[in-house]
């Protein structure tokens, strides 16, 4: 697991790869890479020092293309065996690729999508402050529902009804 930003300084940072530990991921040379820098890889030093830093999203790129299929592609791949249901397991078998990439391109097609991924911590919170068991989309939903009506009934005079909200 990854630890979390603390500082602004922190969170820049942590987008970015040495370059001695992106030429061991790509199996390239430090000439190589210097190489690359520019039209491939965005490459920056912090506060002045001595290490070259890449963007992890341009290392990534590379690292995939070089596996074998272009990136598009795995993305598809990875994409086709989430709505077929399959385990992230084997999608990493098929595909090649990290679980982080997975989870990327799982919150992007959610995104795209209009909606959302809840990440563990929210869900649990989420658990909590709804008093429920788990939680899904319908557990969800209707959680936010019975807080509406709650609202609107304790909103209006104490003889008025709830107003019902519409299913689905």
């Amino acid at each position: 697991m990854t630890r979390t930003p603390r500082t602004k300084h922190d969170e820049e940072i942590s987008k970015w790869i040495p370059r001695h530990e992106v030429e061991a991921l790509l199996g390239v040379s430090s000439r190589t890479l210097r190489r690359w820098e520019g039209p491939r890889l965005r490459v920056r030093r912090f506060d002045g020092g001595r290490t070259a830093y890449v963007h992890r999203d341009d290392v990534e790129r590379l690292r995939a293309a070089r596996v074998g299929h272009t990136m598009h592609k795995k993305e598809l791949a990875v994409l086709e065996g989430l709505r077929a249901g399959k385990s992230h397991l084997d999608i990493m078998r098929e595909t090649r690729l990290t679980l982080e990439d997975i989870e990327r391109i799982r919150d992007l097609d959610a995104r795209f999508d209009g909606g959302f991924v809840v990440d563990g911590r929210t869900a649990a919170r989420l658990c909590d402050e709804l008093e429920l068991d788990e939680i899904d989309a319908d557990s969800l939903l209707a959680a936010v529902r019975r807080l509406i009506v709650r609202n609107r009934y304790l909103s209006n005079s104490r003889n008025a009804e709830p107003t019902k909200l519409r299913e689905g």
